[in-house]
Parts: structure tokens; sequence; C-alpha cells
């Protein structure tokens, strides 16, 4: 985050509020819309959350649990620890897709940032980090018609250019 924290103060030298730099306020901001997204958490973090599994111990024990499930060999006792180990996986699998989803819009923050930086110095040519294939122009995109409604459209057309002639 920020390294150098700058604040504004009142006549009496009372901290008001503080400057952030565009970079901080964009990530602080951006995280509020997004409930999934992880915060307080560093890059590593995220990779070793985004990476981590169950325990060799656990998953030996889920498996075991499984196998005699699948015979029907499983105890009242024994149904309830695999229903909490199952539990365990599922909340491990969320918040491993949180943390990449994390990891996914902080890459495309520093895109943009490295694009807007680009933009702003002018020294780099732009148009090959711009994806033009999504280009359109609203209200000029091509249209089927008939000759009816060209000629219709046509009148129209003349009639308004007669109007402003006038």
């Amino acid at each position: 985050m920020v390294q150098d924290v700058r604040y504004v103060t009142d006549e009496s030298g009372k901290r008001v509020s503080v400057l952030l730099d565009l970079a901080t306020y964009h990530q602080l901001t951006a995280t509020h819309n997004d409930p999934e997204l992880l915060t307080g958490l560093s890059n590593d973090e995220l990779v070793a959350l985004a990476e981590s599994a169950l325990s060799l111990d656990a998953q030996s024990q889920l498996h075991d649990l499984l196998n005699r499930n699948a015979e029907g060999e499983l105890l009242v006792d024994d149904l309830t620890i695999l229903d909490q180990l199952l539990a365990r996986v599922d909340d491990l699998n969320v918040l491993k897709a949180r943390a990449r989803h994390t990891l996914e819009h902080l890459s495309q923050i520093m895109k943009a940032e490295a694009f807007d930086q680009k933009f702003d110095e002018g020294k780099e040519d732009i148009v090959d980090d711009l994806e033009l294939s999504r280009l359109r122009r609203p209200g000029r995109e091509q249209r089927r018609v008939d000759e009816n409604t060209k000629e219709l459209h046509l009148h129209s057309h003349e009639q308004t250019h007669l109007r402003n002639i006038q």
C-alpha cells in the first residue's frame, strides 16, 4: 500500500483526512464492490492459500471414511466425522477460489495501472494494448433493411436535411 502517508490538517493542526495516491485509492475502492475479494493479504499469502490442500492426515482419514461409506460400513459417529471433513473440504475450496479470484483481480488492477502510466507518459504507442476486436460505434451498426425501409429512411433523411437548410 502507501509508503508515504500525507495528511490534511485543519487550522489547529488536527488531522482531518488522508491523501492517497491513485493506485492505492483504486485498490481500496475496488475491493468494496466485490465482497468475494480477500483483502488484507499479501500476494504471497494469497498464492499460498490458492495452492493449499487438506492436511495429509485429514486426506487419509477422508479417503478411508469414503471407502468404508461406499461399502456401507460406517457407524453414526463415523458419518459425523465424514460430514465434518467434507464440510472442511468445501470451505477450503471456497477459500481457494476466492484467493484465485483476488489474485486475478489484483493482476487486472496492475495491468490497468501500467496502461494508464503508459498513456499518461505518452512515450509509447498504446494501440497495441487496446482490444480493437470489441470496438464498436453505437448507432452505426450495420442493419439489414428491405427496399421500402430504404425509401422511407431516405425520405426522412431528405426532410431533415431540407429543414436544416431553411
